[in-house]
């Protein structure tokens, strides 16, 4: 008899539902969060899915999305304040986009991620952005076409731009903060700004038509020093950036010919670095074995021939070095910042002149030395072997 209610007690406890569970339909589920400061004081805007304008079959000709905003001087004060005017709690366990605004990003990020480390309903695995606009607001108010919600837009874009182009990062918590925790590594955010007219694009007409008025483009890479912003790379200098830090899954770029251009794409490419202190200066090995077919040419070439295929692989190398060196100039005459981690490399390579130089690393970065090693290897030629136009 005490065996049968022992087991009948233990059912009973595997049925129970969760404590802490909250009904969907109770709840207002946040797809993107953005940060901007006003009068001092921390606003917070929403971006919530309406669940009707999701699902096929109970489309309307409402947005997918809603924004409420409050401003608050904490984030998390701003949050709850937000049950005034929205109909549902907001709950962020979903969120895919968190913006930060330029002018935060410039004070220093801190408190925000103070506020997205702590919440315990928010996961890790949303990217976290900088607006290059007057507020972060408004990229959360552009009507996005392809996708219904603008957070899914800014995330898949984020992802297929690291993933084909190499001009971005995305960002996640985690490696947010170890970058902004570590001695010799400072971190990097993607930017994103609205293209067009901002006024018109946050209106449903926006996606009615074949050319939008307004699209949410990223624009490159925002520098740190911890959690302050220092200044922003181009799309060539992130590029570089990308390819330092082996971020490069594939991409493409062209070598100038007399008669135009020989467009190269990445099929993979591999880099590695090694670093020492030699006679009080930071040295830095960068090895880059990169494979590439050439996708297009309009250059009067014999791609059958090595000693052409030698020598694209010669000139590829040298654009490769001079992208590089770009994104490091950058890094070092604008941000001022390690934003590559050489000190995190020399710590590994060579841990006891890291230990001389650790204290004194933002100032001595701006001495590195480089060296590079590239490798350059052309895997194919395409389906056809020389150019279709004929000499004239």
């Amino acid at each position: 008899m005490k065996y049968k209610i022992c087991l009948l007690w233990i059912i009973c406890c595997m049925l129970t539902g969760c404590w802490s569970s909250n009904e969907l339909n109770s709840l207002g589920l946040a797809s993107a969060i953005a940060i901007d400061k006003q009068n001092n004081n921390y606003r917070l805007t929403v971006q919530t899915i309406n669940p009707d304008e999701v699902a096929e079959q109970n489309r309307t000709s409402r947005t997918a999305v809603t924004t409420y905003s409050a401003t608050e001087e904490t984030i998390f004060e701003a949050l709850r304040k937000l049950t005034e005017i929205t109909p549902r709690k907001i709950y962020v366990a979903h969120l895919r986009i968190f913006v930060v605004s330029e002018e935060i990003a410039k004070e220093g990020i801190n408190d925000v991620l103070d506020f997205i480390s702590r919440d315990h309903e928010l996961r890790t695995d949303f990217a976290i952005i900088v607006s290059t606009e007057d507020d972060a607001k408004s990229v959360l108010e552009i009507v996005a076409p392809l996708e219904n919600i603008a957070a899914d837009k800014l995330l898949s874009s984020i992802e297929t731009a690291q993933n084909a182009w190499g001009s971005v990062q995305a960002t996640y918590l985690d490696q947010l903060v170890e970058d902004i925790l570590s001695e010799g590594k400072h971190p990097v955010l993607s930017g994103v700004a609205i293209k067009g007219n901002k006024e018109i694009g946050n209106q449903i007409d926006n996606v009615e038509q074949v050319r939008p008025t307004a699209n949410l483009e990223y624009v490159g890479l925002a520098g740190f020093k911890k959690d302050k912003l220092m200044g922003w790379l181009d799309i060539d200098e992130s590029m570089g950036y990308n390819f330092i830090a082996d971020n490069i899954n594939s991409t493409v770029f062209s070598i100038p010919c007399d008669e135009g251009k020989t467009v190269l794409e990445v099929l993979s490419n591999e880099t590695k670095l090694t670093g020492k202190i030699q006679n009080g200066i930071p040295n830095i090995n960068i090895h880059v074995e990169t494979a590439v077919n050439i996708g297009e040419t309009n250059c009067a070439i014999e791609t059958t021939k090595l000693e052409y295929i030698k020598q694209l692989e010669k000139e590829a190398s040298v654009y490769l070095e001079n992208l590089m060196k770009s994104s490091i100039n950058a890094a070092k005459n604008e941000l001022q910042s390690d934003i590559f981690g050489f000190g995190s490399v020399i710590h590994r390579s060579d841990k006891k002149g890291w230990n001389k130089v650790k204290t004194t690393w933002d100032e001595l970065f701006l001495e590195t030395e480089e060296k590079f090693n590239i490798k350059i290897i052309v895997r194919g030629t395409g389906t056809i072997e020389d150019p279709l136009q004929s000499e004239s």
